[in-house]
């Protein structure tokens, strides 16, 4: 009887390792799949965004519509350039009477006044251009009438990037799948057996 006894006790021992060594290598082989998973979505999500072009420029004629161009999410918006007598104090927003209409809804006055440090300074057909609006990520198709004081006296006005470079999202959504991917490699049960 002592030794039918111990023999269960080790056989219950034994299965309990082989049990607990069964449920770690599943939970380990569930999380690196998850890990896997969201890392290869990622890295497919980081690709596309990083080949998004930037929107377009567009010169807008003041007390004429001018379509906005498509932004992406991934990148900074478009901003209106205005060349302005002193690019250090250029005149308020509100100065370039723009509003942009979408289809079906009234149109928007925009007052929103660019970070200068963001959207800096460019240069278009031999004019300085100063960030004088933002315009942040307008809806697709929408159209911008610019009739304000300020438009009229400004010999160029052009909606551009809000930020010259290439946006580091794309390359920030890379970088995490990446680290994703490596991490699931690392915690795959099978790479943990090596």
């Amino acid at each position: 009887m002592i030794s039918i006894t111990r023999n269960v006790g080790l056989t219950k021992s034994g299965t309990r390792n082989v049990t607990n060594a069964q449920r770690k290598r599943s939970v380990s082989f569930l999380v690196s799949t998850a890990l896997l998973t969201v890392g290869t979505i990622a890295l497919a999500v980081g690709a596309i965004a990083w080949r998004i072009p930037a929107p377009e420029p567009v010169k807008v004629i003041a007390a004429v519509g001018a379509v906005l161009p498509a932004t992406s999410a991934f990148d900074a918006g478009v901003t209106l350039f205005a060349n302005v007598p002193d690019h250090r104090n250029p005149p308020v927003p509100r100065a370039f009477g723009c509003r942009v209409f979408i289809a079906g809804g009234a149109p928007v006055e925009i007052l929103t006044e660019p970070i200068p440090d963001l959207v800096g300074s460019r240069v278009v057909d031999g004019a300085a251009l100063t960030g004088v609006i933002d315009l942040s990520h307008p809806a697709q198709g929408a159209k911008m009438v610019c009739d304000g004081p300020a438009a009229m006296a400004s010999p160029s006005l052009w909606v551009l990037p809000s930020k010259v470079g290439p946006s580091d999202q794309p390359l920030a959504i890379i970088v995490a799948a990446l680290f994703l991917l490596g991490l699931g490699a690392l915690v795959h049960p099978r790479t943990r057996s090596i």
